[in-house]
Parts: C-alpha cells; sequence; structure tokens
C-alpha cells in the first residue's frame, strides 16, 4: 500500500535476457507473462498508479517509477 504521492520503485528482467540461451542453460526462470519496456507502465496505470521515470540497460533489464496519484497526493 502507498500512501497518497508514494513512489513506488520496480525492476524487470525482460524476455530478451530470461529467453537467450546462455541464460536459459545457467538460470531457471519463469518465462511466461514477462513484460518489456512499453508494456511495463501499462500495468501501473491498470493499478491506479502513474508511470513516472524508466530506464533500460541493452533490451534485457528495466527499471521503473510510478506514482499514486499526483505530486500532490490527488488521485
Amino acid at each position: 500500500m502507498l500512501k497518497p504521492g508514494g513512489l513506488f520503485y520496480a525492476e524487470e528482467v525482460f524476455a530478451a535476457f530470461i529467453d537467450h540461451a546462455v541464460t536459459r542453460r545457467l538460470l531457471e526462470h519463469p518465462r511466461e507473462d514477462r513484460f518489456d519496456r512499453e508494456t511495463f507502465p501499462s500495468a501501473f496505470t491498470e493499478v491506479g498508479l502513474h508511470p513516472r521515470a524508466s530506464e533500460q540497460l541493452w533490451r534485457s533489464f528495466g527499471w521503473f517509477v510510478a506514482q499514486n496519484g499526483n505530486e500532490n497526493g490527488d488521485r
């Protein structure tokens, strides 16, 4: 639960990394229902958060910030 105006930070490992042959050989990681940089923010809006920032490393990892309501705490 986030207070009004609170920030949510998330990290996501994208399918490009998980589906790579070397990664599959070394790690066991779920391959279903993976996000990418374009679809991850839509999950925020579905639960009432507002995407504020994102960064991506290669096509493999993403970091995201979303806010509950706006800067003033309004929903």
